[in-house]
């Protein structure tokens, strides 16, 4: 017995979906050692290249003094996490009115009772079916001033099938991809990204004895080599200071045997949110100041909800998982609209405030750039358009109201010539546009114009 050509698409693999579809992210991977991977923005499948590639600076060996060193996790220092003095991820009492996560994880045997077969069910690939390790997820937070339906809600933003050339993901930061785009975001990107914090892995320990050194105005005061021990090294010109200690397992209240594979620094709110290899410790914040270590009043321990609940707990991930990479994020930390002394809400649409639904298709907005003819653009990315069969109709994606491509959506076109998983239209940024904030949207309408399905309003700063 034949199926239909509904049940069909019923049966379709879910993919991708949120606000962060087919987004560009730098990696570290175990299949390519001591190299940073910048992957392209899709629709994928892309290619993931060398980070130094474009930017020189970014070689592995000059980062790290030519050492052969194994990192297990880095931030470019641009994260914003959300986090009151409490160590809750509270929009109402700490300086944010959006929060998200993006990350990578790995489930690991936590022994018996752990719950393993959860976790693996909560990150079920549900896309290519390739393995998890070198998938990247985004999560926003509870309180977020955006739709409901995109809050609380664990989501793929892009699957490791299709980002060729990542195997593994050992490490990630979005915000360093931004180094690649056109130079009205990268030299904002490059003013804020002039370090990079980093952990050690614990092999290479060894080899790197001599960073573990905390200057200080009495000269440099040695702390004990760990992999909790977080590192930073300064960009100076095309080259890089001498890695430092910034803070020292004991800063961050861990012990000297624990080990960050994920790491996430705010510099500019003097936090860091951290994946621990510990179930007891798998996601850590900190709260610090270094003119003040240790300072009482500050937080030290699990991330934890809004209502004090261990924040691993409220997404529902078991003992089992591990972080492998994680940047946090607040695209609007003044509330001012989309005003913020970051560049990161210059680099994906952000949707406006609504009691509306969240739509049965997704639409998501990046910065983009075509290196070939250096031209600045923004790509709008639409993702199972034909969920709204058996209705049919047309897909209208607008920009600042004005139409810039449609998409046929019906029963019979779907057996034909059946939609891409994901569609998208890109556009050049018009010079006339910089500074200002933007909006894109899609509307699905049926016969006589009538509106069968229509996005949020998502608003980008160009």
């Amino acid at each position: 017995m034949m199926l239909s050509a509904l049940a069909v698409l019923a049966l379709a693999p879910q993919g991708p979906t949120g606000l962060f579809i087919e987004r560009g992210i730098v990696v570290t991977d175990s299949s390519a050692p001591r190299q940073f991977l910048r992957v392209p923005e899709g629709p994928g499948p892309v290619t993931a290249v060398l980070l130094e590639d474009t930017e020189q600076e970014y070689k592995w060996s000059r980062v790290f003094g030519g050492l052969n060193v194994d990192v297990s996790a880095f931030s470019g220092g641009a994260s914003r996490v959300v986090c009151n003095t409490l160590g809750r991820a509270d929009l109402e009492t700490a300086p944010a009115d959006w929060g998200f996560l993006m990350f990578a994880v790995e489930i690991v045997d936590a022994g018996s009772g752990s719950g393993t077969i959860d976790a693996a069910d909560q990150f079920k690939d549900q896309y290519f079916g390739n393995g998890l390790t070198n998938d990247t997820w985004s999560f926003w937070l509870p309180g977020s001033e955006i739709p409901a339906g995109y809050v609380d809600e664990l989501e793929l933003a892009r699957d490791g099938g299709d980002m060729y050339g990542v195997n593994d993901i050992t490490g990630m930061d979005h915000n360093l991809f931004s180094l690649s785009l056109a130079d009205t975001v990268a030299s904002a990107a490059r003013d804020e990204l002039g370090q990079l914090f980093f952990t050690v892995d614990p092999d290479s320990i060894l080899t790197v004895a001599d960073w573990f050194n905390r200057p200080s105005a009495a000269g440099t005061a040695a702390v004990d080599p760990s992999s909790a021990t977080i590192l930073v090294t300064y960009r100076n010109g095309g080259e890089w200071t001498a890695p430092e200690v910034h803070l020292s397992w004991a800063d961050l209240g861990l012990d000297v045997d624990d080990h960050i594979t994920a790491l996430a620094v705010d510099r500019f709110h003097h936090r860091v949110l951290c994946g621990v290899d510990d179930a007891d410790k798998q996601l850590w914040v900190a709260i610090y100041d270094t003119d003040w270590l240790p300072n009482p009043n500050y937080y030290l321990g699990p991330y934890l909800d809004e209502d004090g609940d261990d924040f691993m707990d409220t997404v529902g991930f078991g003992a089992d998982v591990r972080f492998r990479g994680l940047c946090a994020g607040d695209p609007g930390v003044n509330g001012n609209g989309f005003g913020q002394e970051t560049f990161v809400n210059r680099t994906f649409g952000l949707p406006a405030n609504s009691q509306a639904p969240r739509p049965c298709f997704d639409i998501a907005i990046s910065r983009t750039y075509d290196r070939a003819t250096q031209t600045d653009q923004m790509t709008a990315y639409l993702k199972d358009l034909d969920c709204v069969l058996p209705s049919e109709g047309i897909a209208v994606l607008s920009f600042e109201g004005i139409e810039v491509d449609s998409y046929p959506i019906s029963a019979a076109l779907q057996i034909i010539a059946p939609l891409p998983e994901v569609n998208s239209c890109t556009i050049s940024v018009p010079n006339i546009l910089i500074g200002m904030d933007v909006w894109w949207s899609c509307t699905v309408l049926g016969p006589g114009g009538t509106i069968i399905a229509s996005s949020h309003r998502l608003g980008i700063t160009i």
